[in-house]
């Protein structure tokens, strides 16, 4: 009897390697064309990287996993399983992240080391026609024309901060010395393809299109929408322009591949930054929420900013919309959000811990460190 159990603990002992070995394999065959990527669970499914490193941290996982599933625990001794589970799933955890978890998270985001004495802080913006919120854009640009987005980009240039402004290529081509005004106060230009609900905003689609989600389409149409944003963009400024960002965040493998064959070096569509190695690119970190989509006070942005320093972050991307700054009710500019947002700068500028840079800076630290 006591031969037949081992017999028994030898074969399901082989036959969870065996599985384990063939999810492994999948797994990381998945990985290659980003599996899960374009998921919530992104920010999770990233640890594991891509090649050997996928294949061996998801092996260690799938072998636990379907150790404790099938009851080998029962079959074999247990202070061996204790130690070896243990050593597993120590050994899986170092390989799948690339630092030590915090308290504030299990797993942080992947984020590279690039300073390792400062916390890095980056502003977006996505700069775009008049939208109302939860209704429809305008092809106006009143935002603009009454001077709010102008507070903003100047306030910017005051503090010395260098931000980064994702504008449409509707917008480069109606408004081509805003962009030159927009480098000229310091700040730099990425592609933004977002044009929420149209009612007579003109772009690249089809008549009738609704909504700007540029994964609807095959590749050949997603490399012309491409090409058409990032020629109008870099014709208005006579220089090339290499960050882009969804509408709607909306990414998948195949997108990703066209944003990396029309020549831009990254993306700002997912949590998180790092190497996206099977394309070749970076993406950049983008989190919510918009700064100026509701009228946070002085404590809403700092328990905001203090919350992400829980979770481990140590590259904090903030993103906002400039439109928010303009009330189309009352054709107003909301003094009160300028006023409110310029008092974080203030509190961030005020520790001395922090940076703050902008993308394009952030994407040539990456590439150094990468080196």
């Amino acid at each position: 009897m006591f031969n037949c159990l081992k017999h028994r603990r030898v074969i399901n002992t082989i036959t969870i390697l065996f599985a384990s070995l063939i999810l492994a394999t999948l797994f990381s065959m998945l990985r290659s064309i980003r599996f899960l990527s374009h998921h919530n669970l992104n920010v999770l499914v990233e640890h594991f990287g891509y090649g050997l490193k996928a294949f061996i941290s998801f092996f260690f996982l799938s072998f636990i996993l379907l150790a404790m599933l099938f009851g080998i625990y029962k079959r074999v001794n247990p202070k061996i399983f204790i130690v070896f589970i243990v050593a597993f799933s120590g050994l899986s955890f170092i390989l799948a992240c690339n630092y030590p978890s915090t308290l504030g998270e299990l797993v942080p985001k992947p984020q590279p080391e690039i300073s390792k004495n400062k916390i890095i802080i980056i502003f977006t913006f996505d700069t775009e026609e008049d939208w109302i919120r939860g209704k429809y854009r305008l092809n106006s640009y009143k935002y603009i024309d009454s001077g709010a987005f102008y507070q903003l980009v100047d306030g910017l240039y005051r503090n010395n901060i260098s931000a980064t402004f994702y504008v449409t290529p509707n917008l480069a081509r109606d408004n081509p010395n805003l962009l030159k005004y927009l480098e000229s106060r310091n700040q730099t230009i990425g592609a933004h393809l977002h044009i929420h609900q149209i009612i007579d905003a003109t772009y690249p689609y089809p008549e009738g299109l609704k909504e700007d989600v540029i994964t609807a389409y095959n590749m050949s149409t997603e490399l012309k929408f491409l090409k058409i944003a990032k020629e109008q963009i870099e014709n208005s400024l006579n220089h090339g322009v290499y960050i882009y960002r969804s509408g709607r965040l909306a990414c998948d493998y195949e997108t990703e591949k066209a944003v990396r064959l029309v020549g831009f070096k990254a993306i700002s569509n997912h949590r998180g930054t790092y190497y996206i190695a099977p394309i070749g690119i970076w993406n950049l970190d983008i989190e919510g929420p918009d700064l100026f989509g509701s009228k946070y006070s002085l404590e809403d942005y700092i328990s905001i900013f203090k919350k992400r320093l829980e979770r481990g972050e140590r590259i904090i991307t903030f993103t906002a919309h400039p439109m928010e700054l303009y009330n189309y009710t009352t054709n107003n500019i909301e003094e009160s959000k300028i006023k409110t947002f310029f008092e974080f700068v203030s509190y961030l500028k005020s520790q001395k811990n922090i940076k703050i840079i902008n993308q394009y800076r952030l994407l040539q630290l990456l590439e150094k460190n990468k080196k």
